[in-house]
């Protein structure tokens, strides 16, 4: 008999050497199933890493934008403008800004 036929019939289920190694068969079928599994799974984490670099790249890019739109806001000419726009009654200094130093008793 051919082997397809032993096959098709149950013969090989029959043959001494199929029943003595039928744990080790299982066996190497679990663990086919987890070696397939595995990759399965490998393939899903690159693809999730791959969507999270893409929104890193987005973020640094917002970022960048937004940190020169506030250095823009920022300068001082800027803020002048804004609060001569909203007329808050604040104007430059003519003189630049003094300390003023307080003795007290414990530091002389």
């Amino acid at each position: 008999m051919t082997t397809i036929k032993k096959i098709l019939s149950g013969d090989i289920f029959r043959n001494n050497f199929l029943r003595k190694n039928i744990r080790y068969l299982f066996l190497i079928f679990i663990l086919s199933f987890l070696f397939v599994l595995n990759g399965a799974y490998g393939d899903f984490k690159m693809a999730e890493e791959q969507d999270l670099k893409k929104e890193i790249i987005s973020l640094k890019a917002t970022s960048v934008y937004l940190a020169a739109e506030l250095m823009q806001l920022s300068l001082v000419n800027e803020v002048y403008n804004e609060v001569k726009e909203r007329k808050i009654g604040l104007s430059k200094l003519s003189k630049p800004p003094m300390i003023i130093k307080i003795e007290t008793e414990e530091q002389k």
